[in-house]
């Protein structure tokens, strides 16, 4: 059974994989679950709602800027830091 938190952040996770940005310094189009999941690996504070983004092109890292607030954003950055955790914490259970 899918828990109606785990329904919003599967919503959220699916923006954070349409919302694309772009790298300033080499101008790779990318998400925040790929900065995450590939540029961030290892980074502790890719779980800890980091602010910035990190290319997984060129490794440039620079500060999220987006159209939403700076409350809509934290919120967002603490969901989406929240899936990655768990994401990580069960990665041995699936593929181990």
């Amino acid at each position: 059974m899918v828990e109606i938190w785990e329904e919003e952040l599967v919503r959220d996770v699916s923006r954070a994989t349409a919302e694309i940005y772009e790298c300033p310094h080499c101008h790779y189009r990318f998400s925040i679950f790929q900065s995450r999941g590939i540029a961030c690996a290892g980074c502790k504070e890719a779980v800890f709602n980091c602010p910035r983004l990190r290319c997984p092109r060129c490794d440039y890292e620079f500060p999220i800027s987006n159209k939403y607030n700076n409350v809509k954003n934290e919120i967002f950055l603490r969901k989406i830091s929240a899936f990655i955790k768990k994401d990580m914490e069960n990665f041995g259970d699936r593929f181990g």
